[in-house]
């Protein structure tokens, strides 16, 4: 495996010999209000190309909100929290762990 620290973007990036990639970033979503998104871009992700899958987790209590994360772009990666509930929902600070295969 190899394993590039991103610092200007603040994630970790590995890319297995199986082709496998991995990210993994710190990230406060904060507040979301109801039907709203927000989304944690990863960008210069070598190996990501359009049409790959992206499965994306997230170490914290989502309360409702729904995560999920695609390659967006070649080298783009997109993490999404979707707030369908009728509330406003308040996620702390966590890691998030996206894989791309």
């Amino acid at each position: 495996s190899k394993s590039f620290k991103k610092t200007n973007n603040s994630f970790l990036w590995t890319k297995h010999n199986d082709g496998l990639i991995t990210l993994s970033a710190d990230y406060a979503p904060a507040s979301i209000p109801p039907n709203t998104q927000v989304e944690r871009i990863f960008n210069d992700v070598y190996g990501a190309t359009l049409g790959m899958s992206a499965i994306a987790t997230f170490d914290k209590f989502l309360s409702g909100v729904q995560m999920w994360a695609q390659v967006t772009a070649d080298k783009q990666v997109v993490a999404y929290f979707r707030n369908g509930t009728p509330n406003t929902v308040t996620i702390p600070s966590g890691l998030i762990k996206v894989k791309v295969i």
